[in-house]
């Protein structure tokens, strides 16, 4: 994640936003790669977005498939 805000930055802007009763999706963009999903999902962000890594991946169509498994919490090898 972005060194600026952090897990718990983007923890705290989820709660900040949940607890003005705004319940729109919060999506997270912006350099993320597969390491940051199981952070962000933990920090209640609804959705990521992904392309830069996916386009940069040596095999994207494989890349694209682990990051739906941990969105989804399919246990992968």
């Amino acid at each position: 994640l972005a060194p600026v805000l952090g897990t718990e930055g983007v923890k705290e802007v989820v709660d900040t936003v949940r607890k003005a009763g705004v319940e729109l999706p919060i999506v997270a963009i912006g350099g993320l790669t597969l390491d940051d999903v199981d952070p962000l999902k933990a920090a209640g962000i609804n959705g990521i977005a992904v392309s830069g890594a996916i386009i940069n991946a040596p095999d994207p169509m494989l890349y694209t498939m682990k990051i739906m498994e941990r969105l989804m919490d399919i246990p992968h090898d």
